[in-house]
């Protein structure tokens, strides 16, 4: 475009918005940076402001400065970040070299925060990916708070590229981390591979776990424990997340929080104890309407909950000392009944679990397929307990757990052979690779929720993965030492189809003369 039209471009600029009669071509020029207008805009800001392209490209080939600030210490970057219709494009045509994409206003925001502020977060993320930093806050928080609130995935992925720690920004608002602002299980994955701290607090004392239970997010609050937060972390008022789900009288929550390890008996600092605020509820919920309030007293009663002490006051029959109800469970035909240990029962085989010598724990005996004998040889094949017992993988690793509390060592210290089936093992290479049990039942987990997506037949591609992060790419089973382990397999390239065991020791000098010779791999 000529000078001359560039000129009147710039003369058209002024008579609108500086109240200039007439200016030369020359003087165009020498006053395109002027910023004599109201708030000491130029004629830059002002065009970005009329989102107008055009007139912001001729500026700019009219060399026009972006790195000026008004009254409010906001370049023309600022401006474009709050443009409400394809601010990006306004964005693209401000040269990114001439001026200070993490210039702060004077409320302390950069243009990234103004985009997020005005929703424009793919203005956002695209000055992220541009090099803008991202540790200016407002009054909220931090870019991360509303991307994750405003539940943006690309630009929570942008972040978390560009700041690795970000997972731990804590919002000016609530001294929340991205944890408790995720509103999604999408958006509580991506932070979690981001965050060391996920039983955070916020200024109330709340965790993540608390929120998603306050908010009846029970997917997200699974995901939480089971990445390993603690249902016991007292919050506001000393409510642990069992206490917020017996308020609710959610009793999907109530079963989740128990099984990962809530404390039933647990005290607020009203001295409340979760039955006490079940059995206390009044009808004001449609759970306790449908009668869930007697479902959750009867779950916690279940499993241990104690009555309320004396000096309680505001019992009701389901908490109150001497009181005879106990709830009822949700299902009629459902109910929890002791089981008495003896010959037969499953809970034969805990009770004879005792401690031997220095610490360490001896099996009196196991069943054997015939008849009892003595020794040291648990199997964990096909989801079953001594090859006799079959339990879902979740009953399996809670049952681990268990017993791993009752006899305070790990599970590889007291048993001389782990072996398992399928997903079972993947659970007996994870023990006997040092994983605790709450990481095995993450990686359980992880396999139900990356592995075994879809329809059949499964990517192997995601096992692939899934293993190479919980095992490395190049370890192999003579890596595990320790434990004796194996694991089944079956070679189906052949007809018959043949066993196969991976071990990790060597095999006998005689081999049996059904097998097929067993090379380590």
């Amino acid at each position: 475009m000529s000078y001359m039209v560039r000129g009147r471009i710039y003369v058209l600029i002024g008579v609108l918005v500086c109240s200039v009669s007439s200016l030369s071509i020359f003087l165009c020029y020498r006053h395109v940076n002027s910023q004599q207008c109201e708030l000491k805009r130029t004629p830059l800001h002002l065009a970005v402001q009329s989102n107008n392209n055009a007139l912001v490209s001729e500026l700019i080939a009219c060399y026009a400065r972006v790195d000026l600030q008004d009254t409010d210490k906001e370049t023309v970057l600022h401006y474009a970040a709050r443009v409400k219709d394809k601010a990006l494009n306004m964005v693209k045509l401000i040269p990114m070299d001439q001026t200070d994409i993490n210039c702060l206003n004077k409320y302390n925001q950069t243009a990234v925060n103004v985009a997020c502020k005005a929703d424009n977060f793919d203005v956002a993320e695209f000055l992220i990916k541009a090099g803008a930093v991202l540790d200016a806050g407002d009054d909220l928080g931090f870019p991360i708070h509303y991307a994750m609130k405003k539940q943006k995935l690309s630009m929570v992925q942008a972040i978390f590229d560009a700041h690795k720690d970000a997972g731990t920004t804590k919002c000016n608002k609530h001294g929340a981390t991205p944890l408790h602002w995720a509103k999604t299980t999408t958006l509580l994955n991506v932070a979690l591979k981001y965050t060391h701290e996920i039983n955070a607090t916020s200024k109330t004392g709340d965790t993540a776990l608390h929120i998603m239970v306050k908010r009846l997010r029970m997917e997200c609050a699974q995901i939480l424990l089971v990445w390993g937060a603690d249902p016991n972390v007292r919050g506001q008022g000393g409510d642990t997340a069992l206490h917020m789900a017996a308020r609710h009288n959610n009793l999907d929550l109530v079963n989740t929080l128990i099984v990962f390890g809530a404390d039933v008996n647990v005290k607020n600092f009203k001295g409340e104890t979760p039955r006490h605020i079940a059995s206390t509820q009044m009808v004001n919920t449609f759970q306790s309407f449908m009668g869930r309030s007697s479902s959750v007293i009867y779950a916690l009663h279940q499993l241990g909950a104690l009555r309320c002490s004396p000096d309680v006051h505001g019992c009701k029959d389901g908490c109150k000392p001497g009181g005879l109800y106990n709830g009822k469970p949700e299902d009629d035909d459902v109910s929890l009944k002791q089981t008495p240990c003896e010959k037969g029962n499953l809970s034969v085989d805990i009770c004879t679990i005792s401690k031997g010598k220095q610490g360490a724990v001896q099996i009196d005996r196991f069943w054997n397929g015939s008849g009892w004998s003595d020794g040291k040889s648990p199997g964990e094949g096909h989801g079953a307990v001594s090859g006799r017992w079959r339990y879902p993988r979740t009953h399996l690793i809670q049952l681990l757990d268990a017993i791993e509390k009752a006899a305070g060592r790990k599970i590889v210290d007291m048993f001389d052979w782990i072996t398992g089936t399928s997903t079972g093992g993947i659970l007996a290479l994870a023990m006997v690779y040092a994983y605790s049990i709450i990481e095995c039942r993450k990686i359980y987990f992880s396999l139900k929720n990356e592995v075994f997506v879809g329809s059949r037949p499964y990517k192997s591609e995601n096992l692939e993965r899934l293993m190479k992060d919980c095992f490395g790419e190049n370890t192999t089973m003579d890596k595990l030492v320790g434990t004796k382990v194996f694991i089944t397999g079956t070679m189906s390239d052949r007809s018959p189809a043949a066993l196969h065991l991976f071990r990790n020791f060597d095999p006998p000098m005689v081999p049996h003369p059904n097998l097929l010779p067993m090379p380590r791999i």
